[in-house]
């Protein structure tokens, strides 16, 4: 799960699980980073706002692919939440879970 983004000149250059332990020539960054926000930002680093939309998970589904927003120096993940349909949504899990006659001995 991404965590942190990278930010140069306002643009997003990278979405990281983890921050670099070497970064720009600094030694432990990671370390420095998570002890001191401003030193973070300061080299490029933002923790990512996450999008706490809620949803009922019996009739909709989240993407599993986000997208990222750049406003005032945050950097915003966004998940696309669509209505299940009913009809594809159970034949595909039905196909997923039916079992061959031909695996049967």
């Amino acid at each position: 799960m991404t965590v942190y983004a990278n930010l140069i000149d306002g643009q997003l250059k990278g979405v990281y699980d983890l921050l670099p332990s070497t970064w720009n020539g600094i030694e432990n960054f990671n370390d420095k980073a998570k002890a001191d926000e401003n030193f973070m930002r300061e080299n490029g680093f933002v923790k990512i706002v996450r999008d706490t939309t809620s949803f009922d998970p019996t009739t909709h589904k989240m993407s599993d692919f986000p997208t990222y927003t750049v406003a005032n120096g945050e950097v915003y993940e966004h998940r696309e939440i669509t209505i299940f349909n009913t009809n594809t949504d159970m034949n595909i899990q039905n196909e997923n879970t039916a079992v061959s006659s031909e695996s049967i001995p």
